[in-house]
């Protein structure tokens, strides 16, 4: 059985305006491309109060902290090679 991850984005000003605004768009492309949808709850979230580390993403309640677009899809990659 495969277990449900969730996957959530901080979308609060900072974070997005530092980076997630891209990051988003790879995580989806990603769900998508990989055909995860099922696999992954993946939803936003407007404040983390996580602002000094940001931009963050939170995977199963992990914080990932300083994200960027061109390194979140090693972090999933990691997660769906279990």
């Amino acid at each position: 059985m495969n277990t449900k991850h969730e996957i959530i984005i901080c979308l609060g000003s900072s974070c997005f305006s530092r980076g997630n605004r891209d990051t988003l768009k790879v995580i989806e492309k990603y769900i998508k491309d990989n055909n995860l949808k099922d696999r992954v709850h993946f939803r936003g979230k407007l404040c983390s109060e996580k602002c000094s580390l940001g931009p963050v993403i939170f995977i199963d309640q992990k914080i990932h902290e300083a994200v960027r677009a061109d390194t979140v899809v090693e972090l999933l990659d990691e997660l769906f090679a279990t």
